[in-house]
């Protein structure tokens, strides 16, 4: 059901963001979907990822500095030794390594918790400072 310009005139949207869109595409099809040009969202997902993206609407907007630092969780897949050009699963695999067999699984979750600067989480896990692993 599609709603009017003045039922979602202000306030947020919940959006099932799937693999695929930028955060950006959605936004504009939210604009144009319900004709009005003031929706931004609170944070990007990259078009990897699926998952809740909060659209601000109207004056809302204002309010959507205030989500970044809300908890968030993030649920990851992820292949041990394998490098492509692209540092993503997109790419082709220019490199294998056998080296991740000698880390343990504590070793695997404090890399994918570690803190990078500006308070950021750090999204590669490197072995024996070998490239980012895909």
């Amino acid at each position: 059901m599609k709603m009017s310009h003045a039922e979602v005139a202000e306030g947020m949207l919940l959006v099932d963001k799937p693999i695929g869109p930028t955060s950006h595409e959605v936004v504009e099809q939210a604009r144009k979907a319900f004709g009005i040009r003031r929706i931004g969202h609170t944070g990007t997902l990259d078009p990897f990822a699926s998952g809740l993206l909060l659209l601000c609407v109207g004056r809302s907007t204002r309010l959507a500095e205030y989500f970044h630092a809300l908890p968030k969780r993030y649920v990851v897949e992820a292949t041990l030794g394998a490098s492509t050009d692209t540092d993503d699963h997109t790419g082709n695999v220019t490199g294998r390594s056998e080296g991740w067999r000698a880390l343990s699984m504590d070793d695997v979750q404090r890399a994918s918790v570690r803190r990078g600067s500006g308070g950021r989480r750090s999204q590669t896990v490197t072995v024996g400072g070998d490239r980012p692993l895909a």
